[in-house]
């Protein structure tokens, strides 16, 4: 794999809502409000991850499900 100087994917602002998410190869992935320290770990994990598992997502059951309360 040859990934260069690239870091990956970074966490960003919805302006509209205020939430923050991510694109992982081409799908994005949201973490909840982007005030909440909660929302960086989440996607600090979800960037681990992805990392490990080669530039991928890990298959949909194994990713942590988001409610509306998150």
């Amino acid at each position: 794999m040859n990934t260069g100087s690239k870091r990956g994917p970074t966490l960003r602002r919805h302006k509209g809502t205020g939430h923050a998410y991510a694109r992982f190869n081409g799908k994005q992935v949201w973490f909840g409000n982007y005030d909440y320290p909660e929302a960086h770990a989440r996607f600090s994990r979800t960037l681990a991850e992805w990392r490990a598992n080669g530039c991928r997502l890990p298959p949909e059951e194994a990713q942590e499900e988001l409610t509306v309360a998150d």
